[in-house]
């Protein structure tokens, strides 16, 4: 069975509008080139797991959301403001040992993170793991 992805770029575009972000902003807070941008917004690529990570975060939403239209949720999310970008987290809401995985989780570079991603996706393919 082949997991198809359409619409990501209409719900990056959508997702883009309500946060009041244009693509400069998107290409400022996530470090994507413009040309790479414009493609995921005309339908014409799909990022890379990292890449989604980023846009997502700055989107404030998932990277769920953004390939299939589920699964938001309270993530953080940055604000532009004079040319100035601000990381806003929402770790006041979480428990003390979440606290401590979200603060590990972002000492780690794109590439770590998307690993780390894999992993627990790769522990939740199995019931073994799952609550």
């Amino acid at each position: 069975m082949k997991n198809e992805i359409t619409g990501f770029n209409l719900r990056l575009i959508e997702k883009m509008q309500e946060q009041n972000i244009t693509k400069a902003d998107l290409c400022r807070i996530t470090g994507l080139t413009t040309s790479m941008i414009s493609y995921y917004c005309a339908g014409k690529r799909l990022p890379a797991l990292s890449a989604a990570i980023k846009i997502a975060k700055a989107i404030n939403t998932t990277v769920e959301y953004l390939a299939h239209g589920t699964s938001t949720a309270n993530v953080p999310s940055y604000s532009v403001a004079e040319n100035k970008i601000s990381y806003s987290s929402k770790k006041s809401q979480l428990k003390p040992d979440e606290q401590s995985l979200d603060s590990l989780f972002d000492l780690l570079n794109q590439d770590g993170q998307a690993r780390v991603i894999s992993y627990i996706e790769d522990l939740l393919s199995t019931s073994k793991y799952k609550r």
